[in-house]
């Protein structure tokens, strides 16, 4: 993380009293590289980490077998955004 925002989560918890779990460390660390790597400004905020707190998380696994068969030119990295780009594109049909 950049100065800017270890300077905001130190602001954030002693002026909120609030309380930065492992989960909420990872889903800042996902979306700062995130922006990163998008060229966007990270920027956090005390609602921010709220959302992260209500944020659900859905774990699915799949075998090698249906990696292969269903994913097999797809890199693993690039597995969860292909799917949610068929879903976008098929929940009006």
């Amino acid at each position: 993380m950049d100065k800017k925002n270890q300077y905001k989560i130190a602001e954030i918890i002693q002026n909120y009293n609030y309380e930065i779990t492992d989960s909420i460390a990872k889903k800042i660390k996902r979306d700062f590289r995130k922006s990163k790597k998008l060229g966007e400004n990270y920027i956090l905020s005390k609602d921010k980490l709220e959302s992260y707190k209500n944020e659900k998380s859905l774990k699915i696994i799949f075998t090698q077998e249906e990696i292969a068969k269903y994913f097999n030119d797809i890199p693993n990295k690039e597995i969860k955004e292909y799917i949610i780009n068929i879903v976008e594109n098929t929940k009006d049909v």
